[in-house]
């Protein structure tokens, strides 16, 4: 039997909104991003557009969202502040910030565009390109921190965040 392309392609996003709907159920979900709100359906809460459930912003370490963000094309991101720790989806060209706004972990304001420390995280594990940013010296990059403002996931990646007193 031959299925033409654009049914596979149904099949496919049927398939992956069921797996998130069900992940989305099964996680412990903190908040999901302005603007995917307009998509939620009225019966379950659960986006029809599988791009918007896995753009959660997850407390707890959930192996199927990872897997989901993966299939995303995006890379899975650990936040940790003290004992409190976070979990999301971040795209490798966007800014982390602009995710972490978008979700609501910091204000919607202005950002100082990797000139000032506001947005200091300390890479514990994994990658971010801060290659923009023009505050943070040598020393402090070998140290492991980056603006979050400028900084662009390029891995999975686990940081410490809200660390401007430590520069």
């Amino acid at each position: 039997m031959v299925v033409p392309n654009d049914t596979i392609g149904d099949m496919r996003n049927v398939a992956l909104t069921t797996f998130l709907a069900l992940l989305v159920g099964c996680a412990e979900v903190a908040s999901i991003g302005p603007g995917d709100s307009d998509k939620q359906t009225e019966n379950d809460g659960v986006s029809e557009d599988p791009a918007a459930n896995y753009r959660a912003l997850f407390i707890e370490n959930n192996l199927e969202a990872k897997a989901a963000c993966h299939a995303a094309g995006e890379f899975w991101v650990e936040l940790r502040k003290g004992s409190a720790r976070h979990y999301l989806c971040a795209a490798g060209d966007e800014y982390l910030m602009t995710r972490l706004m978008a979700l609501g972990l910091y204000p919607a304001n202005s950002q100082c565009g990797g000139a000032c420390s506001t947005y200091a995280f300390r890479l514990i594990s994994g990658s971010v390109d801060n290659s923009e940013q023009s505050f943070l010296d040598d020393d402090q990059k070998g140290n492991g921190y980056f603006l979050a403002d400028v900084g662009y996931a390029t891995s999975d990646l686990v940081a410490e965040r809200d660390v401007e007193g430590e520069l």
